[in-house]
C-alpha cells in the first residue's frame, strides 16, 4: 500500500496554476516542499461503496525521511530506500526484495499526469481549515474519480479520501460476488517535522551487503531468502 502514501505526497505536487485558488495550494506545497526530515503515521479505512460506513479493512504505517533515505512499515513489513538500493523486507515470507532506489521524494511528479482529466476543484471551508474536493474526468488511465483533502489552517494535510472508479469483490464467498466501488480513507497524524534516524533504519547495510557484483544477507537475515 505504499502507493498511498506517494498519492497523498504527489496531490500537493499539482500545477497550480491550473486551479481556482492558487495561493492555497503554493502554501500547502511550500509546508511540504521546505521539509527535510519528518516522520509521519498513517491511519488507512477501506470503505464498501463511496458513502458506505462499513469498514472492509483497516491497517496503520508510519513513514520516515532523512535526507535522500526513507523508510516506512506496513502489515510489518519494511520498505526502506536507501541512496544505492532499494529493499523490500516481508518477514512472513522471510524474503528480501532489492529493488532501485526510487526515493519516495515529497512530490511523485508521475501523479501528476492525472490533472490533464481534472474536472472540478470545490473547496469549502471548515472549522478548522479547508475540504478540497477535485473530480476527474472518467478516464481508463485514472482508478478514482474525485479525491478529497483536508488541511487546517496552518496548510497541513490532516486527512485524505480517494474515490475509486474500479469495482471491487468484496465477498468472502467465491459464489456469490459482491462488485462495488470503494473509498479509501487515509488519516495523517503526529506529523514530526524534524526527525532523526538514531536508529539506523534507512541503513540498507542492516539488512544486505555487496561482495564483488552481488549482494548477501547480513548475518542477522541469513534464513532469509534474497530476490535481486
Amino acid at each position: 500500500m505504499t502507493k498511498y502514501l506517494i498519492i497523498l505526497i504527489s496531490f500537493l505536487s499539482v500545477n497550480t496554476h491550473a486551479l481556482t485558488n492558487k495561493e492555497l495550494f503554493q502554501k500547502i506545497n511550500d509546508n511540504y516542499f521546505n521539509l527535510k526530515s519528518f516522520e509521519v503515521e498513517l491511519v488507512y479505512r477501506l470503505y464498501k461503496g463511496h458513502r458506505g460506513t462499513e469498514i472492509m479493512d483497516s491497517y496503520h504505517s508510519t513513514f520516515r525521511k532523512e535526507g535522500k533515505r526513507s523508510y516506512r512499515n506496513i502489515y510489518g513489513d519494511e520498505i526502506i530506500s536507501g541512496e544505492e538500493i532499494g529493499l523490500i523486507v516481508n518477514h512472513e515470507l522471510q524474503n528480501i526484495r532489492i529493488v532501485p532506489a526510487d526515493q519516495e521524494e515529497l512530490f511523485d511528479q508521475n501523479f501528476q499526469e492525472s490533472w490533464d482529466y481534472c474536472q472540478n476543484v470545490i473547496i469549502k471551508d471548515l472549522a478548522e481549515g479547508k475540504n478540497i474536493s477535485v473530480f476527474f474526468k472518467p478516464h481508463p488511465n485514472l482508478a478514482y474519480s474525485r479525491i478529497d483533502l483536508v488541511i487546517d489552517n496552518d496548510y497541513w494535510v490532516s486527512k485524505m479520501a480517494i474515490f475509486y472508479s474500479t469495482r471491487l469483490n468484496f465477498s468472502k464467498d467465491y459464489f456469490n460476488p459482491q462488485h462495488d466501488v470503494s473509498r479509501l480513507e487515509i488519516d495523517y497524524k503526529s506529523l514530526r517535522k524534524s526527525w532523526k534516524d538514531t536508529q539506523g533504519l534507512t541503513n540498507t547495510e542492516k539488512y544486505v551487503i555487496k561482495e564483488g557484483d552481488h549482494y548477501v544477507t547480513t548475518s542477522i537475515y541469513k534464513t532469509y531468502e534474497l530476490i535481486q
